[in-house]
């Protein structure tokens, strides 16, 4: 497995930021004298020892799977002359940070966005489950229909919403249009779409025969019509870019 690398540019130097695993970046240009406040020889102190502790952190962690954690050069190499300077010249408090930009200041500045992130995998706090399907086929399609539930289809022709907060699983009928289906499960070849429109009003997916599409209305998915393609006898699949019409 190759083990991803980050390297972030500075904006103020033609430099790589050592320093990439704080939040905010204030250089702090000093009014009197030739060094800032914040620049104490304790703070490089400081950081080498969050460092050497996010070294035995993964050392304790072999089976961390490393396509979650990004590496700093900083993390790996000795800090140079000039990176030290950089590390006592810049405050890392956030504070800081939002008192220059209230006051207009032209020092450079800038937040990592990716600062929540990183926490989150290397904390271990963004883990994988699986869901138990029972006697269900393979997934085909999903759509977010919220921030806690999902809709899903199936191969075996199931359209399934799960609830990842109560981990609750419930099964939405098939919409059954006028064709004969005296044949049985002969025309059903499983859900492979599922299509939500731009306002989030309505849900297309196939219907119960799948040459048809099922139209439900959000967020209650309730039943609004079957779409049926006369003399269309192979499976329709919904696409995307369907919007509600009066």
């Amino acid at each position: 497995m190759i083990r991803p690398k980050t390297v972030w540019k500075c904006a103020y130097s033609s430099q790589t930021r050592p320093y990439s695993l704080e939040m905010a970046h204030t250089k702090r240009i000093p009014i009197f004298g030739t060094m800032p406040p914040c620049s104490t020889p304790i703070r490089l102190e400081e950081w080498r020892s969050r460092i050497r502790a996010a070294r035995l952190e993964r050392s304790r962690k072999p089976e961390k799977q490393e396509d979650f954690v990004c590496y700093e050069d900083s993390d790996e190499e000795e800090e140079s002359a000039s990176a030290q300077q950089q590390i006592l010249r810049t405050s890392f408090n956030f504070t800081d940070y939002v008192r220059e930009r209230e006051l207009g200041s032209t020092a450079p500045k800038w937040v990592n966005m990716e600062y929540g992130t990183r926490h989150i995998l290397t904390h271990e706090m963004f883990k994988e489950y699986s869901v138990s399907l029972g006697n269900m086929n393979k997934v085909f399609c999903s759509q977010w229909l919220s921030d806690r539930q999902v809709v899903f289809g199936t191969k075996c022709n199931k359209l399934m919403v799960y609830d990842v907060t109560t981990q609750k699983l419930d099964q939405i009928p098939s919409l059954q249009g006028r064709r004969d289906t005296s044949a049985g499960q002969q025309d059903q070849c499983g859900i492979h779409s599922v299509q939500i429109n731009p306002s989030k009003t309505l849900l297309a997916t196939g219907a119960r025969n799948s040459s048809e599409v099922a139209i439900y209305r959000l967020p209650t998915l309730d039943p609004v019509c079957v779409g049926e393609c006369l003399g269309h006898e192979t499976p329709a699949w919904p696409s995307g870019g369907f919007k509600k019409t009066n």
